[in-house]
């Protein structure tokens, strides 16, 4: 359990590009990865919950992380499901068919991304939800793995944002 979850880490890691503002236009955004089976009918040894927003779909992250967690673990069934729509964590907790989700499938890892912040540190936002959100995961087995946005380019915020999300969950 624990080369799963520092697995997770690394892909998830590996996979916060730098956001922010881009000098060329943008690309459309792609459409979300389709979702796994309904929690009923799934059935695997790792069973992984993607909950946040584009960041958590883009660049077939989902698929990349089965692939690697397969290649890992080889014998073991691997299943990733992303949870409906791009929220963040706030309106995640909020969201009926998330909720469900979470708590109608064995799960052995949710990952949880979108947490709201302030990069001026001018604003408060709210980690109750996401707190919430990783209790939940716990009391359902599965162990919570959150997911921080990369630094934008250009923007030294590395420090600022592994601050904002130490302790969370503890």
């Amino acid at each position: 359990m624990r080369a799963v979850t520092q697995l997770l880490w690394i892909i998830l890691l590996a996979s916060c590009g730098g956001g922010g503002e881009a000098s060329t236009p943008a690309a459309p955004m792609p459409a979300a990865a389709p979702v796994a089976p309904s929690p009923a009918t799934i059935a695997a040894d790792i069973a992984v919950l993607m909950m946040g927003n584009s960041h958590t779909s883009v660049n077939r992250l989902p698929d990349t992380l089965a692939t690697m967690l397969r290649a890992g673990h080889p014998g073991k069934t691997v299943v990733v499901t992303v949870a409906p729509g791009f929220l963040f964590l706030d309106e995640r907790l909020a969201h009926g068919p998330s909720v469900a989700q979470l708590q109608g499938q064995r799960w052995s890892h949710v990952v949880l991304q979108a947490q709201k912040y302030s990069t001026s540190g001018t604003r408060s936002y709210s980690t109750a939800e996401a707190e919430q959100l990783i209790r939940m995961a716990r009391v359902s087995g599965a162990v919570p793995v959150m997911l921080p946005e990369g630094a934008r380019r250009g923007v030294a915020e590395t420090e600022l944002l592994l601050d904002r999300r130490q302790g969370a969950g503890q």
